[in-house]
């Protein structure tokens, strides 16, 4: 039997949750700019998707409409900190899917990785977790790099975001709590020595060495690389265009350096993606796993992704490149009004900037 108007629903939140059945009554609509009208609603209860879990979430509904506020004392139960850090990974998911932005798999991963950092306050109800309890999470990953931290505040603080959003708490305080990280210097990354790239060069026969010494003379970033696209590579003028992250380094123009000509052209397809994965765009992590580690264990080398570009970097200063040229290859923004509005780096100065960079062996 269908239910009455604005009498409520039990619907069912998916998987990856101890408690799926919510409770949820219509609390009125938006109007958006559009006149469109959306329905607002709001959970008064969460229950296990059993027969008894169902016989309870029909109880409440019941007895919710008999009194509106006339509720069995224990009954109502706020959703714990795991319900509601799923529910916020959901949206945030769909969010960054619905934006086309870089890296979801990636982006996603590194945060369900953060979510196992909360373990202590996994089945709290989110109503009854106090400051101290986040502080202590925040105090035991103090050793942690800035972006592993980051992610795991901006998890918990969507978490208790979505929580004040839907009444269940007061208000947020997250934003009052300490997320202190271990701040390191630049020399975590190391460039590749001389020695390691005349190694690089005696075996760029090896499909995955022509690949790691584009990197090296391009200075992409590795997610620059594995987005690269085959439209927009012009071997003839030797340049390319790509890059993304700020607004200096998006859709740049990297000028090709001679000597890597034939490894552009040896990977070029009618693919969209210059170094792909069986056709499709690398995801960072399985980049890593499947193509990074494997290649620096063959070579016995201890590197970064990142490194490359760093190596790049140090190969322009030390063979004396323009700084400013330096800056436009790399797509760094450059200091001071004079030089972003009244220096314009042509193509020609770009390609004589990188190919200053020396080749090893002949």
């Amino acid at each position: 039997m269908k239910n009455p108007n604005n009498y409520g629903t039990i619907v069912n939140l998916g998987k990856g949750r101890r408690r799926p059945l919510g409770v949820r009554v219509r609390t009125g609509v938006k109007v958006t700019d559009d006149c469109r009208e959306i329905p607002q609603f709001k959970y008064i209860g969460y229950f296990e998707n059993t027969p008894q879990g169902k016989k309870d979430a029909i109880q409440l509904l019941a007895e919710y409409n008999q009194g509106r506020t006339d509720i069995k004392p224990g009954l109502v139960k706020k959703p714990t900190f795991l319900e509601l850090a799923n529910q916020w990974l959901d949206r945030h998911e769909m969010s960054l899917n619905t934006n086309n932005s870089d890296n979801v798999e990636s982006n996603i991963a590194h945060y369900k990785a953060s979510l196992n950092k909360c373990s202590s306050i996994y089945d709290k109800q989110i109503d009854t977790i106090s400051f101290k309890d986040v502080q202590d999470i925040a105090d035991s990953v103090t050793t942690m790099g800035k972006s592993s931290v980051m992610k795991l505040k901006t998890l918990i603080n969507g978490t208790f975001d979505l929580a004040r959003r839907n009444k269940y708490i007061p208000e947020n305080f997250i934003c009052d709590v300490d997320f202190n990280y271990s701040r390191k210097s630049d020399s975590i990354h190391t460039p590749f020595t001389e020695d390691e790239i005349k190694k690089l060069w005696e075996m760029s026969q090896d499909r995955e060495v022509k690949a790691l010494l584009i990197m090296i003379y391009t200075g992409f970033r590795c997610t620059e690389f594995m987005r690269l696209k085959n439209k927009n590579i012009h071997l003839k003028e030797r340049y390319m265009i790509g890059g993304m992250k700020t607004e200096a380094g998006t859709n740049r123009i990297v000028p090709i350096h001679e000597k890597i000509v034939p490894f552009i052209e040896y990977f070029m397809s009618d693919d969209e993606y210059l170094f792909n994965n069986q056709g499709k765009m690398w995801s960072y992590s399985r980049f890593q796993v499947a193509y990074w580690v494997p290649l620096m264990k063959r070579l016995n080398m201890d590197h970064l992704p990142h490194d490359t570009r760093h190596t790049c970097a140090t190969l322009l200063d030390r063979a004396g490149a323009n700084q400013n040229c330096i800056k436009d290859i790399l797509g760094h923004a450059r200091e001071g009004v004079t030089n972003r509005v009244y220096i314009d780096k042509v193509l020609k100065d770009l390609l004589e900037a990188i190919n200053l960079i020396e080749i090893p062996i002949e």
